[in-house]
């Protein structure tokens, strides 16, 4: 058991964990935990925000310029609409 845990917290997968001093904050800690189940159970990934350059149209736009590398990783970053299933879609 470390610094952070204390003994009424549950580490057992499965078992509910308790939030901690049961304060007004309890709430807030139980959302978070039922955040993290669903999390978990449906396995949650998110995209890498800095992933633009893994797409195999990268190197016909960028030329290998790292200006033009720069660019296309921010403009693929900062886009207001995902563009990665169109990336992947290219290969």
């Amino acid at each position: 058991m470390n610094a952070t845990q204390s003994q009424s917290e549950s580490v057992i997968p499965g078992e509910p964990r308790r939030s901690p001093g049961g304060g007004k904050y309890s709430d807030v800690y139980d959302s978070l935990l039922k955040l993290e189940r669903w999390s978990v159970a449906a396995d949650y990934q998110a995209f890498d925000t800095f992933d633009g350059l893994s797409s195999p149209l990268a190197p016909l736009f960028t030329l290998n310029i790292p200006l033009l590398k720069q660019v296309w990783q921010q403009g693929v970053r900062r886009f207001p609409l995902n563009l990665r299933p169109l990336q992947a879609g290219a290969q």
